[in-house]
């Protein structure tokens, strides 16, 4: 049941008591030809019938919606659901029990209570792994008159909730294009303006070259040109989604990388992410941390062979030989990892890898290479 207001309705202990008197009544006065045998027996499959008819297609005056949080939720935090009413005159009592169903298969139950000026109904739900979880539907649960049915009554269709992969610390080293970039906007005379057109008066220690000419003759005084600074540098990262491994490792390692994400992206990179299944997604900036949290709330781990991601990666590399930073995270050492990440290193220098859990092997033969291997501990927070 997936829309509002489809109806389930199930017989009761009493409901196929009453149903199995009324038939053995029924049959006996078939027997018997006992007139008040079959009086009895027809009153109670006809007080069954209704009964059922009445929950099956009686009015329902509960339309509840769910509140769900829009931006991906931490996985382990415990979420708030929150249920009310939009029909006014609705009180906390007239409310039956609503049950819903969650990514485990169990049903919450409550009754409603007054939060605020309206009543509504919440219950907190803990969602300990990532992915993109559907909650729901919401069912109301009441009994039909006499008590011999159930009745089950979608009020509330089914939601989505998107758990992102747990933050943790990760060491980064700083890439080389970021250095310079730091040493440009933090030279002799202090951070650089942005505006690109202006000018301002010559201070001790801007560069000759920076003298723009036809200000200070304009103004009879030594005027020098605001440059607008380089942009920061686009950074590919490649998140290990192969499953050759614990589950675990595999969610540590997709972990390490949706961290080195948002720090990356807090330090003004332009993030490209690339799967080892050639999976390509962004570019994320600054500001687009929900929608790279939510991306990776939906990351899909595969098994089997991995496909040429080092080939699928060189063809989405800028024509700039050597100076785009690669960042690529690890959670196993494959059979072809040795040969693949050597490759990488050809088109761009030197890369930088994180490495989880089984990768720590690589470390050596990276670091040999020129890499910069920095490693993540399993039981870091």
């Amino acid at each position: 049941m997936r829309r509002r207001g489809q109806v389930a309705v199930r017989l009761t202990g009493r409901g196929w008591c009453l149903t199995g008197a009324g038939l053995a009544g029924l049959a006996l006065a078939l027997v018997f030809d006992r007139r008040d045998l079959l009086l009895v027996g027809l009153a109670l499959v006809i007080s069954v019938a209704a009964s059922w008819l009445v929950g099956r297609f009686g009015r329902n005056r509960l339309d509840l919606r769910r509140q769900l949080p829009v931006a991906p939720v931490a996985c382990g935090v415990r979420l708030p659901v929150v249920f009310h009413s939009p029909g006014p005159g609705l009180r906390a009592r007239d409310w039956p029990a609503v049950v819903d169903v969650t990514p485990t298969g169990v049903m919450r139950t409550g009754r409603a209570e007054v939060a605020g000026h309206s009543p509504a109904l919440v219950y907190w739900l803990g969602l300990g792994a990532r992915g993109a979880w559907r909650i729901g539907p919401a069912l109301s649960q009441h009994l039909s008159p006499l008590g011999v049915a159930c009745v089950r009554r979608v009020v509330c269709p089914p939601g989505q909730v998107l758990v992102s992969p747990r933050l943790i610390h990760v060491p980064l080293s700083p890439f080389p294009a970021e250095s310079q970039e730091r040493e440009t906007l933090l030279g002799r005379a202090g951070p650089l303006e942005l505006d690109p057109i202006s000018v301002r008066p010559y201070q001790v220690g801007d560069p000759r070259s920076r003298v723009h000419w036809r200000s200070t003759a304009r103004r009879a005084e030594l005027m020098v040109r605001q440059d607008r600074p380089r942009s920061n540098t686009t950074v590919w990262l490649v998140v290990d989604t192969t499953q050759a491994g614990s589950a675990r490792q595999v969610e540590l390692a997709i972990s390490a990388a949706a961290s080195a994400l948002i720090r990356l992206m807090a330090k003004g990179h332009p993030v490209q992410v690339m799967t080892t299944f050639g999976q390509v997604l962004g570019p994320y900036g600054l500001g687009d941390q929900d929608l790279a949290l939510a991306d990776f709330a939906r990351l899909q781990v595969r098994s089997g062979p991995e496909p040429n991601w080092v080939a699928a990666l060189a063809d989405q590399l800028p024509l700039r030989e050597g100076e785009t930073p690669v960042l690529v995270v690890l959670g196993h050492a494959g059979g072809s990892r040795t040969q693949a990440l050597d490759r990488l290193a050809n088109l761009t220098g030197p890369p930088q890898a994180l490495l989880v859990g089984p990768a720590a092997a690589l470390a050596g033969t990276l670091t040999a290479n020129g890499w910069q291997v920095n490693l993540v501990r399993a039981d870091v927070t």
